[in-house]
């Protein structure tokens, strides 16, 4: 008699825009947070990258998006594609025959060989974990094993060598286990997320695969404190809310198209950035989300430099989606079922089946920047043409973002926000 088993998938990550402190269940808590990326140089170059990894992870972050807007798109809506990607290709290793093509088909690696996937997520890692100078940038991995459990060495080994992930056996049975996990949450999200399981561990479940991806970024150009301003947002018609609004002037990455209008801006040495999109008039996020999907390459692509001037909100939010129904909607489902196939993760008697992947983001935008590379976001010279006027782009409504890193092409968080609450 084979035994049904279930693992869950949980990307637990932290995006901090500006400065912070250290939470108070870590020494030094009042001091200022010095978040260490991986020592040494990075051992690949950006040419090294798997162009196709990357379209894959980013164009499936847009259709989970799609798939959270369609569910929440009142409210607001933050992930990471890269911190969902990373943990479901951990569990891909695990995956065969019509569960792997399923789950090949949803992140979209169709094509690509499993060892190509590993080495293309082992050089992203790589290089985001070598972020230039005002940007900190840490991505963790770790499986925890349930005791008593033979998982196959080959799927084990994979994701230490690819992913660096930290492997342990526990007795998921102690309540011990919930704090054990939940503490390495909250170390690698520097203390944002507190954690992501709760009591007590179902005794079906033999495994968690857990990624966390820290981000905070230094403004290249900071806003001044003195220019925010309490202003009106509009969620929707008829609605207004009071919000404090950043207001900075400068040159910056702008274009303004049928349907939207877009800025970039950059953190530290400008290899990462955040892209704001506001939708045109009469033209909502779901449009925009659908327009992204068909055009990718609107985040990638570099735009002229142009003089102007951006307002946007001051925020935080916290946010958590549970993707089972998303997954399921873009084809994953097979993986979730009864019949689905782990048997490259598990040897007989036992199978497995994932019960549930679950996702919580944090996120805070402020004015807060380093000015030691504030000189890296001036020289326009012949970015713009001389003669043009100064555009004003003011965010004060219902807006899209995303923070990619330029060296890579990675969208490392992308959401929608609806209510600027929290500044």
């Amino acid at each position: 008699m084979r035994l049904r088993k279930s693992l869950v998938v949980l990307a637990a990550m932290t995006v901090l825009c500006g400065g912070c402190s250290l939470p108070d269940w870590m020494p030094g808590g009042s001091q200022p947070i010095s978040i260490q990326s991986s020592p040494g140089k990075a051992k690949y170059e950006p040419a090294d990258v798997d162009a196709r990894i990357v379209q894959a992870g980013n164009g499936f972050g847009l259709r989970v998006y799609g798939e959270a807007l369609k569910k929440n798109g009142e409210n607001n809506v933050f992930i990471s594609p890269i911190s969902i990607a990373m943990a479901l290709a951990m569990t891909y290793n695990g995956a065969a025959g019509s569960t792997r093509e399923a789950m090949a088909k949803t992140l979209q690696l169709q094509g690509i060989s499993l060892d190509e996937v590993n080495q293309g997520y082992s050089v992203i890692r790589d290089l985001l974990s070598h972020p230039g100078p005002g940007v900190q940038l840490s991505v963790a991995n770790s499986l925890w094993m349930r005791q008593g459990t033979q998982f196959r060495e080959p799927f084990v080994e994979r994701n230490r060598t690819y992913f660096g992930a930290e492997t342990r056996t526990l007795d998921l049975s102690k309540p011990s286990a919930v704090s054990t996990i939940n503490q390495w949450v909250k170390k690698n999200t520097q203390g944002k997320i507190d954690g992501i399981i709760q009591e007590p561990i179902p005794a079906e479940i033999i495994l968690y695969l857990v990624n966390a991806v820290y981000f905070k970024g230094e403004w290249t150009d900071p806003f001044e404190p003195s220019q925010t301003k309490k202003d009106r947002f509009h969620p929707k018609p008829g609605e207004t809310l009071a919000v404090p609004f950043m207001s900075r002037g400068g040159s910056f990455e702008h274009t303004k198209e049928a349907g939207f209008e877009a800025i970039r801006s950059p953190y530290g040495d400008q290899s990462v950035g955040m892209w704001v999109l506001l939708p045109g008039e009469g033209m909502g996020l779901t449009e925009l989300q659908r327009r992204l999907e068909a055009e990718p390459d609107i985040l990638s692509k570099g735009y002229a430099k142009e003089p102007g001037t951006i307002e946007s909100p001051k925020f935080k939010l916290s946010y958590s989606i549970k993707l089972n129904d998303a997954l399921k909607a873009l084809g994953m489902g097979p993986a979730f079922a009864s019949e689905a196939d782990f048997s490259d993760m598990v040897a007989p008697p036992a199978k497995a089946q994932i019960s549930e992947v679950l996702h919580k983001t944090f996120l805070e935008v402020n004015e807060k920047g380093t000015e030691a590379a504030a000189v890296t976001s001036v020289g326009q010279a012949g970015s713009a043409p001389p003669k043009k006027e100064p555009f004003h782009m003011k965010a004060d409504r219902p807006f899209f973002l995303a923070i990619q890193d330029r060296k890579t092409g990675t969208v490392l968080f992308l959401g929608s926000i609806t209510k600027p609450e929290g500044g």
